[in-house]
């Protein structure tokens, strides 16, 4: 029998409402009918621990890896690699972010309009793709993945601005299905989309 192909994107498994909501999901797939894989965007918070052994946590997206890396190494390695795009990109959101004081929505605005060109696609077809946040891990899934069904999941009730109702917009209008977690979170989201 063909195994379901799913994927997850959440931006890390930190201990909060969405990721521990997450585990316990992951913790209920039948694995003879799914194979799952997790993308993170952070690696090695408390959660991870505890995600199934089944689920596949993917490796971290180059992006990610060179992210994390101080100023004079992601100098260094953006001249040996020729890859001064990762660096404008990093430099130019760095600089942005810090100018002008962001709520969270715009901040994952900000990071996508500057980073999302040096951003890898998934290569992988899945059957499903679920965005398990807001912000990066929805564009993420809308832009990068390519699936026969896009889900997102809708946790936090946030009122939007014209600028961010107009850029979200456009990554929510690629799902298939968005589910909110509860009627007050759907009120405010069909508000805002």
């Amino acid at each position: 029998m063909k195994k379901t192909r799913v994927l997850f994107v959440i931006d890390s498994l930190d201990c909060a409402g969405a990721e521990k909501s997450l585990i316990s999901l992951l913790s209920a797939f039948d694995y003879e009918k799914y194979s799952v894989d997790l993308r993170l965007f952070a690696y090695g918070h408390i959660l991870e621990e505890l995600v199934p052994n089944d689920v596949n946590i993917l490796k971290p997206l180059e992006y990610t890896e060179f992210s994390k890396m101080g100023f004079k190494e992601a100098c260094i390695n953006s001249i040996r690699k020729f890859n001064l795009n990762s660096l404008i990109s990093r430099l130019t959101y760095s600089l942005k972010i810090r100018l002008r004081k962001y709520n969270h929505s715009q901040k994952a605005r900000v990071f996508w309009e500057n980073i999302s060109k040096v951003i890898e696609e998934d290569s992988t077809i899945y059957d499903i793709a679920i965005s398990y946040a807001q912000g990066i891990p929805t564009f993420y899934v809308a832009e990068k993945v390519k699936a026969n069904k896009k889900l997102a999941w809708v946790n936090v009730s946030n009122r939007l601005d014209e600028v961010e109702k107009d850029f979200q917009q456009r990554f929510y209008d690629q799902f298939d299905k968005i589910v909110a977690v509860s009627e007050s979170t759907k009120e405010i989201f069909v508000e805002n989309i």
